[in-house]
């Protein structure tokens, strides 16, 4: 949309834009996957101190009196070889032992489903199957 209003359909995407395109199209699955089976989920994007952040956290519990809130966080990359480096803002808030984040994915354009110290990385197919089949939230 912003590319049509802009006037850009015919010109290139700039690399940058394709980064932001894919983490939209992911984020707007997940919003569509919480409309469609009614999980009415809080989502979040999340700044962590020290200039990292993380695309997506996803409220799975709510705090309810003594109960704190509980989270998912996902990182979303559009490329076919994950970097390790972009596992740290995950890894960071999942060691926290004040963090609220049960489990935490990376989201990329790979094949194969790996595991980074505690971060299940998943190609956006089988993120996308996992999703819909209700195994992430």
């Amino acid at each position: 949309m912003a590319r049509a209003a802009a006037g850009w359909l015919r010109e290139e995407m700039p690399d940058s834009w394709r980064g932001y395109s894919f983490e939209t199209f992911v984020i707007n699955e997940v919003r569509a996957y919480n409309a469609y089976q009614k999980k009415d989920r809080a989502l979040f994007y999340y700044d962590v101190a020290g200039g990292m952040d993380i695309d997506l956290l996803i409220e799975t519990s709510r705090k309810v009196l003594q109960l704190p809130p509980t989270y998912i966080a996902i990182e979303i990359k559009l490329a076919r070889r994950w970097q390790t480096e972009w596992s740290k803002p995950l890894k960071a808030l999942v060691s926290d032992p004040e963090s609220k984040v049960k489990a935490a994915y990376g989201v990329y354009l790979g094949d194969q489903v790996l595991q980074d110290e505690g971060i299940t990385l998943l190609p956006f197919d089988t993120f996308s199957q996992k999703l819909w089949n209700g195994e992430i939230f």
